[in-house]
């Protein structure tokens, strides 16, 4: 097995909670610190950065029984 670095120095902080989404072929981390979650996908190599401006350790994809999919978020995000 061959290990190549994908990002440097991506996160303001500590990236954390690293998910990798066989579907989509993206990996999904949080900027712990920061208050970002990244998406960075493998067809393009383009991270994206998205802010919420609250502490976040980890992401998870969670499939419904209805089949869609959606992220973990603390409840201040999702309305609960």
């Amino acid at each position: 097995m061959q290990v190549e670095t994908l990002l440097e120095r991506s996160c303001e902080s500590v990236g954390e909670g690293p998910h990798w989404d066989e579907r989509t072929q993206q990996l999904l981390y949080v900027d712990i610190n920061a208050g970002g979650l990244h998406r960075w996908t493998a067809a393009t190599g383009v991270d994206e950065k998205h802010t919420f401006g609250e502490l976040h350790c980890f992401v998870i994809l969670v499939t419904s029984a209805s089949n869609h999919r959606r992220s973990v978020m603390p409840p201040s995000l999702s309305g609960e």
